[in-house]
């Protein structure tokens, strides 16, 4: 019974911030002052005690040559700038990270005779500590394995995948890009339902639009200092959700910038069972993690009270009696779980995670809502994942390579590709740089799409085993 699927404190986003809801015309209350070709518009936004504030506008939109920044008071932390490239897909609403401190300022730079809107809908006051949320802080547990610590380094291309979400202002998510069967880089993002939740498709949709996606959030080295967090995409739209799986596939509203490296993973909708999982994840927003489980999984469903982490029979979810390695928490909502899967045994996504009673001091049960089932999941394209991750049609049970999608790039220093799969569109190759196409596993493949600019003097090299 669906009605009965009940989410306990495990598999809910954790709540970093409180959000209050405001209606702010920036252009209306805030300081004008004329200076040379435009006009500067400051205003001041103030909550007592915050470790830090975000905001999401309800109406935004810049014109041509506007830009806005964020600060702190210190002036030490500035977001931006924000231009009209920034400007919402279609919703108009537009979510911003986190700017330090209890006091930020919103500027915006508007030449004469231009009309940009920029109206606050919601205000999030930090009361966890965004930034300061790392490997050291309590929150993030003290058995996480940082993924460039040498467990991590194999999955190279799985982790790039993998990032952070703040949803709606404030609460923490995981999830991963995820690639289709065509191949063209659609930006596909794979995570939990409950992470999008409302009650209603109008307020799972808003809260969509609203969110950051923060990619390469982890340490640069293995128990390192904390990561960046400046690599983010706003706003996505929902594709498909499913209540029994616990599915949300999102559709970013921005193509992922090839300086951030992106990787869209494969997946495998076979259903056999998983053995040698791993989950790379975010728990309670800390820097990427990697967690291992070296044993086969089960095959049931979620777990309903009040046996909590017991299983409801079923075969919708994919059980992990317990991690060998690491474990996941709150935040680590809607992260990948990989298996070895295919000919050439790569970590392949089979589910996200829902929920459990698994973190550091417990070393129990979690699930994770299966992508065998998700892909047909309630029969149409709004609840499953098969009309969006196979748009060309293949057989119905098929393993799916990830793609390395590098476009409209200009390579000017040498550089290595790796990937399942690694196509270039539109790339320029500067004169004299070197650059390798490189995949240690057999049966990689390369392809060049759109215009493949080498200059004369330039090495392209494709190596394969």
């Amino acid at each position: 019974n669906n009605g009965q699927r009940i989410l306990n404190a495990e598999s809910n986003p954790t709540i970093f911030a409180k959000s209050f809801d405001i209606d702010i015309d920036l252009k209306q209350i805030g300081l004008r002052i004329d200076s040379g070709s435009g006009s500067i518009i400051v205003l001041g936004v103030k909550s007592h005690s915050a470790y830090s504030i975000n905001l999401i506008f309800k109406e935004f939109h810049l014109a041509h040559g506007a830009y806005m920044n964020l600060y702190n008071d210190s002036f030490k932390h500035v977001i931006g700038a924000f231009d009209e490239n920034f400007n919402p897909k279609d919703s108009g609403i537009l979510g911003t990270m986190p700017v330090k401190g209890d006091l930020i300022y919103i500027e915006i730079y508007e030449p004469f005779k231009t009309e940009s809107i920029c109206v606050i809908g919601k205000v999030s006051h930090d009361f966890l500590n965004y930034y300061s949320n790392g490997p050291s802080a309590p929150a993030s547990g003290s058995c996480y394995t940082d993924v460039l610590c040498p467990l991590g380094v194999p999955l190279h291309n799985e982790k790039a995948s993998v990032a952070e979400v703040l949803r709606n202002g404030n609460a923490w998510c995981s999830g991963a890009l995820i690639n289709n069967t065509a191949e063209d880089g659609k930006e596909l993002f794979l995570t939990a339902k409950h992470c999008f939740d409302f009650g209603s498709s109008e307020s799972n949709n808003t809260a969509a639009s609203g969110s950051i996606f923060v990619f390469n959030k982890e340490s640069p080295s293995c128990n390192g200092p904390l990561g960046p967090t400046n690599m983010t995409i706003s706003g996505s739209t929902i594709k498909s959700s499913w209540l029994d799986s616990d599915f949300t596939l999102l559709e970013l509203d921005h193509q992922v910038p090839t300086s951030y490296y992106p990787y869209y993973s494969g997946w495998d909708n076979r259903g056999t069972v998983p053995g040698n999982n791993l989950v790379i994840h975010h728990p309670n927003g800390a820097d990427k993690k990697i967690t291992f489980d070296y044993h086969l999984a089960q095959i049931t469903g979620w777990y309903i009270p009040p046996s909590w982490c017991s299983n409801d029979p079923g075969n919708d979810h994919i059980k992990i009696l317990d991690w060998d390695v690491g474990s996941v928490d709150n935040g680590s909502s809607g992260s990948p779980l990989f298996k070895p899967t295919g000919p050439n045994s790569r970590y392949r996504i089979v589910g996200q995670l829902h929920g459990g009673c698994a973190n550091c001091s417990n070393n129990s049960a979690c699930y994770f809502g299966r992508l065998h089932s998700s892909w047909i999941g309630g029969g149409s394209q709004w609840t499953q994942l098969s009309y969006w991750l196979d748009p060309i049609g293949l057989p119905t049970h098929y393993v799916q390579d990830g793609l390395r999608y590098i476009r409209y790039y200009t390579v000017n220093q040498d550089a290595l590709f790796t990937g399942d799969n690694v196509k270039f569109h539109d790339v320029d190759i500067l004169a004299g740089i070197n650059v390798i196409v490189s995949e240690i596993i057999l049966l990689g493949k390369f392809e060049a799409t759109g215009t493949l600019n080498i200059p004369l003097g330039a090495t392209f090299e494709v190596v394969k085993p």
